[in-house]
């Protein structure tokens, strides 16, 4: 009996311990690289009745540190807009959940727009991919996904 206890705690060991040593974790090591990225979605603005349609697409250089820079266009309701994302923090959870915290400046502008933006994003496993939602815009309230596409695993200098 002692022997069959044995032999059955050996075989569950054996087969749990490779699934909880497969366990993705996450650190800023693991978004590291270049990415394209694109949002798509719509903007609540102040005094306008109807949500304005919005899409952006962009490349991100981020850092082993987590800092990133990202120019890009957005295209909200017709008009455009260059702009880059500033003073962005990047917090990467172990669980592979991330959220950024950034400002919007205008290409040429002398200043960012008032106000922080904050994404809520998860990681997808191998570390190529992280989708966003956008919880805290600067320009109106959000209501639209980010997605980023790993172009290459080393940052390099971005411009738009």
């Amino acid at each position: 009996m002692i022997l069959r206890v044995a032999t059955c705690t050996l075989l569950l060991a054996v087969w749990f311990c490779p699934a909880l040593s497969a366990q993705v974790q996450c650190d800023s090591q693991t978004i590291r690289g270049t990415w394209a990225y694109n949002y798509q979605g719509s903007v609540i603005l102040p005094d306008v009745p109807q949500p304005v349609p919005i899409v952006m697409l962009g490349v991100a250089s981020i850092d082993a540190q987590g800092r990133m820079t990202a120019p890009g266009t957005a295209i909200m309701g017709g008009q455009v807009l260059d702009f880059d994302m500033v003073n962005v923090t990047l917090d990467v959870k172990p669980d592979c959940t991330l959220t950024a915290k950034w400002g919007l400046k205008a290409k040429g502008a002398p200043a960012p727009f008032p106000g922080q933006g904050i994404d809520r994003c998860v990681i997808i496993p191998q570390g190529n991919e992280f989708q966003c939602t956008t919880i805290q815009g600067v320009l109106g309230k959000p209501i639209y996904i980010g997605i980023y596409k790993r172009i290459h695993g080393v940052p390099t200098a971005v411009a738009w």
